[in-house]
């Protein structure tokens, strides 16, 4: 058939979409979450609020990350009214609900209108961080 670089991925191709690997078709890359998540700021668990202040972004909250980019948190802008030496792990709120790369825009508009969201966090199925998508970056979706 002529193909020069073929593997075969035992996961399978779920798998394959939710770790945020490339995808063709009808549905393909520029339709899913993977693609039109934005950078976010992160931060460890040890480090303190004083040294993390200056990450925030308008309303998004820091992701909580270990060092292998794996979420364990978020910490919300309210947390820059804490005194500076208070740790990250003390003020994060753990384990924030994520979607994977490969679900489809207009489900997940539609998903964050139903749930009263404004952002959700992209990770793979492993938990590493892809990025956040704003309700207003899925405008006409749903």
């Amino acid at each position: 058939m002529g193909f020069q670089d073929v593997c075969d991925y035992v996961p399978g191709k779920v798998a394959w979409f939710a770790a945020g690997r490339p995808s063709e078709g009808s549905k393909g890359d520029t339709d899913r979450a993977g693609t039109l998540a934005r950078d976010v700021a992160t931060c460890a668990v040890d480090d303190t609020i004083g040294g993390v202040a200056g990450l925030f972004r308008d309303t998004d909250p820091i992701v909580v990350v270990t060092r292998d980019d794996v979420v364990v948190g978020l910490l919300r802008p309210e947390a820059v009214g804490l005194p500076d030496a208070t740790l990250v792990s003390a003020a994060m709120q753990p384990g924030p609900s994520t979607v994977r790369p490969s679900i489809v825009a207009a489900e997940l508009a539609q998903s964050m209108v139903d749930d009263h969201e404004d952002r959700v966090l992209v990770t793979t199925f492993t938990g590493h961080l892809v990025g956040l998508i704003r309700r207003d970056d899925l405008d006409g979706r749903s």
